[in-house]
């Protein structure tokens, strides 16, 4: 059991470019330490929808592939 896998480097991944952008995020996750292990990152959006950097066409772009 380690952190590795898709979820993991998507966090991670996610993590970085949020900070980049300055936009606060945070990792969560559940069952850490179990085959089960999954993570994932939640972004605060504190401008509302449409007003911030989350809704830059990066974000959009990244939004998009990530939902296919």
């Amino acid at each position: 059991m380690g952190v590795t896998g898709n979820c993991y480097d998507l966090a991670i991944w996610l993590l970085d470019e949020f900070d980049n952008d300055g936009i606060t995020a945070y990792p969560i996750g559940h069952d850490l330490g179990t085959d089960d292990a999954h993570v994932a990152v939640m972004a605060l959006d504190e401008e509302g929808p449409g007003r911030n950097s989350l809704s830059s066409p990066k974000w959009e772009s990244i939004s998009s592939a990530l939902r296919h």
